[in-house]
């Protein structure tokens, strides 16, 4: 099984040597820090759990997507935790005049099926340079409105990702982003009294989920790990029990 993915020794074989953890493009460590300052009186985020971080370097990392928020969460928090993930992007989104040179910017991989195999290698770089790559395996939006706990239907592309990687996968369940931005409404809802802030929680795996190769056993195998966490999560946060705040 392939669950613990480390980064060779500097300059072995000719491989690219590490990283340091705190890398990343400055404009997106400079965005980075000014949205975790701009979000901090309206929304709350707690993040639990992200021990793996500290002793994965990278991983494919996958998220639930029920927001347009998930993406600010996932901002604040890897800053917090000084990484700087690299997003997995239809190639299609690359295309338009404003949204292509931000996707860009931030060292985002376009993917699609006609030219997978390149894409898959431009993946394969990005981890050898220690970053982690963050794949929302459902698409899309999805979920039940009134059940946070709900996911839509896995892809496989994530599996398939970290298989030919040679990378374990990291889940992380987020709960109440939906809260702050529902996904029929065009701009997000903050609060104005910081007693009555929006709740955000993450919840990490406590480990890397190994993949054997079967590409739909595996997408079920996370699938039903990430519906666990989100279960927890969902539990925690209903509780508002102390944690760690970003």
């Amino acid at each position: 099984r392939r669950a613990d993915r480390r980064l060779r020794p500097p300059g072995a074989g000719g491989e690219p040597a590490d990283p340091d953890p705190r890398e990343g493009p400055w404009a997106y460590r400079f965005l980075a820090t000014l949205v975790s300052l701009l979000v901090k009186p309206f929304v709350r985020i707690d993040a639990r759990r992200l021990q793996v971080a500290e002793h994965h370097r990278t991983a494919v990392v996958v998220v639930n997507h029920r927001s347009f928020f998930d993406a600010v969460v996932g901002l604040v928090v890897f800053h917090g935790l000084h990484r700087y993930p690299r997003v997995i992007v239809a190639a299609h989104w690359f295309e338009g005049r404003v949204i292509g040179p931000l996707l860009r910017w931030a060292g985002a991989i376009p993917m699609d099926r006609e030219h997978a195999a390149g894409h898959l290698e431009a993946a394969r770089r990005v981890l050898d340079a220690g970053f982690p790559i963050l794949v929302t395996p459902e698409g899309v939006l999805s979920g039940e409105p009134d059940d946070p706990t709900s996911l839509g239907p896995f892809k496989t592309g994530a599996v398939r990702l970290a298989h030919h990687c040679d990378a374990g996968i990291w889940p992380l369940a987020l709960v109440g982003t939906d809260s702050v931005w529902p996904r029929d409404r065009r701009f997000p809802r903050f609060g104005i009294k910081p007693l009555r802030r929006h709740h955000v929680l993450v919840l990490g795996d406590d480990h890397l989920i190994p993949i054997d190769g079967d590409a739909a056993a595996d997408t079920e195998r996370v699938r039903e790990r990430m519906v666990e966490l989100l279960h927890e999560a969902t539990e925690l946060r209903s509780a508002d029990a102390p944690a760690h705040r970003w």
